[in-house]
């Protein structure tokens, strides 16, 4: 199952739950975690984000495998399959697996690197951590809001569905 799907279906147990809770305190707890779930839904439809992050981990790949040495040849071969770059054209999944991938052989290279002496890798290291905590950051991150002229008055009916 997808991970959207995971989250629509945290979604709809969210809702289910709000609408039979009979105390205010727990509805309103029930509908800010149905809040936060939408805001993550809109999170991953941002691909720009992605795309960047990904883009800015490959550059450090790159500058990561100028500080090991050509012992470590499995972490240069895998490096070959990672793509150069990925764009809006591919599927989040796709993007997705590949940074999963460039993940694992910037952790790899950060393990084979001393982590006091040298200016430049100390330099390198703070980079790295700076790539991976702007996915925290930007999982915290609250989605604004379109600016939609909605009617306030407006009630959602079975009627008005049909």
């Amino acid at each position: 199952m997808s991970q959207k799907m995971q989250i629509l279906h945290c979604i709809r147990n969210t809702m289910k739950q709000a609408i039979s809770s009979e105390e205010p305190s727990q509805r309103k707890a029930l509908l800010e975690a149905a809040d936060i779930l939408v805001n993550e839904l809109m999170l991953l439809e941002d691909h720009n984000f992605y795309i960047t992050r990904y883009n800015k981990g490959r550059q450090l790949l790159m500058q990561g495998l100028n500080y090991i040495s050509g012992d470590s040849t499995d972490i240069f071969h895998d490096a070959d399959y990672i793509p150069a770059s990925v764009s809006e054209e591919m599927s989040r999944i796709k993007i997705s697996r590949a940074t999963t991938q460039l993940t694992t052989l910037l952790k790899n290279i950060v393990t084979l690197l001393p982590t006091t002496g040298n200016e430049d890798i100390t330099h390198y290291l703070n980079s790295v951590v700076d790539w991976e905590v702007g996915l925290y950051q930007r999982q915290m991150e609250n989605v604004s809001e379109p600016d939609l002229q909605v009617e306030t008055e407006a009630v959602i009916t079975q009627q008005g569905f049909q």
